[in-house]
């Protein structure tokens, strides 16, 4: 990043809702919790390069592209879980 180029204060909280998910998901087994989980690692370290060089708009609009979509599915496993979870216990 060049002293011209100012950090994007969005950019904390991208990493963070990707620590976020990449924890929530390495509490489960499986291999879907797995794959999930792996892409939530490579978004936190996508997202800490950020921290040290602006990307490109093209770049942060992907990043944010496979953040977002990455939750859907996250949350669709987790709703999943839960409802299995849910069923075990009565």
């Amino acid at each position: 990043m060049s002293m011209g180029e100012p950090k994007s204060s969005s950019s904390p909280l991208f990493l963070q809702s990707a620590q976020d998910l990449a924890a929530r998901l390495g509490a489960h087994q499986g291999d879907v919790a797995h794959a999930l989980t792996q892409e939530a690692r490579d978004l936190v370290a996508l997202f800490q390069t950020w921290e040290k060089a602006r990307p490109t708009d093209d770049q942060r609009i992907a990043g944010i592209q496979r953040l977002f979509e990455l939750n859907r599915r996250a949350m669709d496993f987790l709703a999943r879980q839960t409802k299995t979870t849910r069923r075990t216990d009565i």
